[in-house]
């Protein structure tokens, strides 16, 4: 049983090891075209694509959207050939294919050339041409976009991934883990670069992210922001499913943009302390919150849909997170959404302190009403359905802090006077019963 224990073992050991010996990833860019497709002519659309961000081409696949030239009508297209090149290159053919569309508004096709770029240098030029060619006559319709897809192995630290025009990276189809070691640019204002793991996967980025578009974290699986470089991006972040795990050198900055939005079915969870920017706002937009009981200080809290924040340490322990500021807008009546409290592991005693705020809440956004702050207070709850919260202006660790502790609703209370009556009561009988 021991030998094959030790078989088993490394069998599984040297397979996880293969699996993510190669961490081949995937990334993506988009072209918009929006031209027509002059008869018996060939169409051509480019893409300079200086830095992918791999050091080699694995595979290569096409997706080429077409819709008609009259919004108001179907497609009217006749027979189609296509060809992608990769300049200086030869073009190599996609497809030569009559497409069949009458009565269709649009249509998608997506085209694998596998490995027929695998040898391409990537360096220089970068420029990818797309040609489509109108084979017979008769046909009406016009090429709105295509994506390219790359695979390969992730270029060495000091290199760049450029996310710009939409831009996407994933863990290749075949991959359980991919890595990034290249900078990746998230591009202009305006854009957005998005990571994406699938379910039971893993996405590591190991360099820094720069830019001034936006981040989005996609997919069902987990993208690590780690290593040792500072990201820089300033368009907002997004955590739209799965898990974003902030797990740089503590004190390195992992989130730097003005906002990160942690959306319904998204997790935002720390690796190590202080990985976010002391200005960024969290909107907690149904997603969780995971300190996994690791402090940080922050900006300002908004709270849009009903919410989970895990793993906040007690007032005192050293590993308090605290926010600059809370958002009280969405709770100016008594429906506001609902934000759960839950400890790392196990539930929250009674008379727990946490840490929650930075300053008093008579400096919290809304407060000036009169009835927010009561609300938000209401709309706390516990894992324990018989506690509640209870906002104290007071205490904590830094200056005029606030924080949250667990009381017992009012009928405990109302328990607990009957038992000390009770208790009280016994006490005087057995006090007039002894002997003067």
């Amino acid at each position: 049983m021991r030998s094959l224990a030790f078989v088993l073992s490394v069998f599984f050991g040297c397979l996880f090891a293969w699996t993510g010996a190669s961490a081949q990833i995937t990334v993506e860019r988009t072209v918009t075209s929006n031209l027509g497709i002059p008869q018996n002519e060939t169409l051509s659309s480019s893409l300079l694509w200086t830095n992918t961000g791999l050091s080699s081409i694995t595979g290569t696949s096409v997706t080429v959207n077409f819709s008609g030239t009259d919004p108001n009508n179907p497609i009217v297209l006749g027979q189609y050939s296509s060809a992608l090149r990769f300049e200086p290159g030869t073009a190599r053919g996609i497809t030569n294919s009559v497409f069949e569309m009458n009565g269709l508004t649009s249509l998608s096709q997506i085209f694998d050339l596998g490995s027929g770029f695998s040898s391409a240098v990537l360096g220089g030029t970068n420029r990818w041409v797309l040609f489509v060619t109108a084979t017979q006559g008769g046909g009406a319709g016009k090429m709105d976009s295509w994506k390219l897809a790359v695979e390969g192995i992730s270029t060495g630290s000091g290199t760049t991934m450029d996310l710009e025009n939409g831009g996407i990276v994933r863990v290749a189809n075949s991959e359980i883990t991919g890595t990034i070691q290249a900078t990746v640019d998230t591009g202009s204002a305006g854009n957005t670069a998005t990571m994406e793991a699938g379910l039971h996967k893993t996405l590591e980025v190991t360099g820094g992210i720069n830019g001034a578009g936006a981040f989005s974290k996609t997919g069902l699986g987990t993208v690590v922001l780690g290593g040792s470089t500072a990201n820089t991006f300033s368009g907002n972040a997004s955590v739209n499913a799965g898990t974003l795990r902030l797990n740089k050198t503590a004190g390195t900055a992992a989130i730097s943009s003005t906002t990160i939005a942690v959306n319904s079915g998204g997790t935002l969870l720390l690796g190590a302390a202080n990985q976010i920017e002391d200005t960024t706002r969290i909107d907690l937009a149904g997603g969780t919150l995971d300190t996994a009981g690791f402090g940080d200080a922050v900006g300002k809290l908004t709270v849009s849909a009903a919410s989970t924040v895990k793993g906040l340490a007690a007032a005192g322990s050293g590993s308090e997170f605290s926010f600059s500021d809370i958002d009280l807008g969405s709770y100016l009546t008594s429906s506001g959404p609902t934000l759960t409290f839950l400890p790392t592991t196990g539930t929250y005693g009674l008379g727990t302190v946490i840490q929650l705020s930075s300053v008093a809440a008579s400096s919290w956004t809304g407060y000036g009403d009169g009835t927010s702050l009561n609300n938000f207070a209401q709309k706390i709850s516990f894992s324990d359905a018989n506690l509640r919260a209870q906002i104290n202006f007071g205490g904590g660790t830094s200056g005029t802090t606030l924080a949250v502790a667990a009381i017992p609703e009012p009928g405990i209370y109302a328990a607990a006077a009957v038992l000390t009556m009770l208790i009280g009561l016994s006490e005087y009988r057995r006090r007039r019963a002894l002997p003067s």
